[in-house]
């Protein structure tokens, strides 16, 4: 997913940079607010038919549909012990 880079922190990027980075890997930096989703990339990946717009409003992610979309949202619930 891309995300745009908020903080001079990171070694490889620059500040305002937009770097495609794992969600996994982009998860801590998310959190910390030095990263936040570039969802006008992820946008323009879709192409200009507005059905197909189902983007992640916490990480960027692209999906599919609609299900496809709920599905992703259970991942960031915190999981209960």
């Amino acid at each position: 997913m891309y995300y745009k880079i908020l903080t001079n922190r990171f070694a490889e990027w620059n500040k305002g940079d937009v770097a495609d980075i794992d969600a996994e890997a982009a998860r801590v930096p998310l959190e910390d607010g030095e990263i936040e989703p570039a969802k006008e990339m992820a946008e323009e990946m879709l192409g200009e038919n507005p059905k197909a717009k189902f983007i992640c409003e916490i990480c960027g992610k692209v999906c599919k549909n609609n299900a496809g979309l709920i599905a992703h949202m259970r991942s960031h619930k915190p999981t209960q012990r």
